[in-house]
């Protein structure tokens, strides 16, 4: 409802995605069933609903935004052999760039952070070793996992938000900062004194008004993309 009411969108389209689960197994739907079913959400309005890609913005929060990620660069390394067009433009929104960070150090240590958000380090190395699988954790080094320190090149413009009371606002802003040094159209956008996913979230934890703030200026910037 919110980037209906604050930008120039007209429709959603919300994919249910497989959720990972622990214990890790066959079936507790690892890396990658969640970014093949929003590629085949993506597919579906493409191939079946006919719909201009250039009349489709993907957006992603949190581990969503880790998804979008992974299908843009599924598309620069893949999409014009197998002739799959790209999205008009992306919708970052504290997205989980760096899952492997989660099972390799004690960040709540060092991350300042750390007391201004909801965020633990308990709760992501549980996320972690879900999406990983039955792999494990050697499994979250994979590019198509944690992005960070693995740029790649891609024509979608990025619109990048953060919270700067989040514990992710380090790595999001490191990445897009190697996104942009890539070669790539990203514009970095902050909440002030927020924390993460507000954009999910905001009404619950009386972020409301931030989460419209920074909506607004994510409907500014998709404006100004169809000039």
């Amino acid at each position: 409802m919110t980037l209906l009411k604050h930008t120039p969108a007209t429709h959603v389209l919300a994919p249910q995605y497989r959720l990972s689960t622990l214990p890790a197994s066959k079936t507790s739907n690892a890396f990658p069933a969640a970014i093949q079913d929003c590629l085949t959400s993506y597919l579906y309005l493409v191939n079946t609903l006919k719909v201009s890609p250039e009349n489709i913005i993907i957006s992603g929060d949190s581990a969503g935004g880790n998804a979008v990620i992974s299908i843009l660069r599924y598309l620069s390394e893949f999409g014009v052999g197998l002739s799959i067009p790209t999205p008009s433009a992306a919708l970052l929104w504290s997205p989980w760039v760096d899952p492997f960070v989660s099972v390799t150090s004690n960040w709540e240590q060092t991350n300042v952070n750390v007391k201004t958000d909801y965020l633990t380090s308990t709760f992501t190395r549980w996320g972690s070793l879900a999406y990983a699988g039955p792999i494990g954790r050697s499994a979250l080094s994979n590019p198509y996992i944690s992005h960070l320190n693995q740029a790649f090149k891609t024509q979608v413009p990025l619109f990048v938000n953060a919270g700067s009371a989040e514990v992710l606002y380090f790595d999001d802003k490191k990445w897009a900062e190697e996104m942009k040094d890539a070669g790539n159209n990203v514009t970095w956008d902050v909440e002030q004194d927020v924390p993460h996913d507000i954009l999910l979230l905001g009404k619950i934890l009386g972020f409301e008004e931030a989460a419209t703030r920074q909506t607004k200026r994510a409907g500014e910037w998709i404006s100004s993309l169809m000039k």
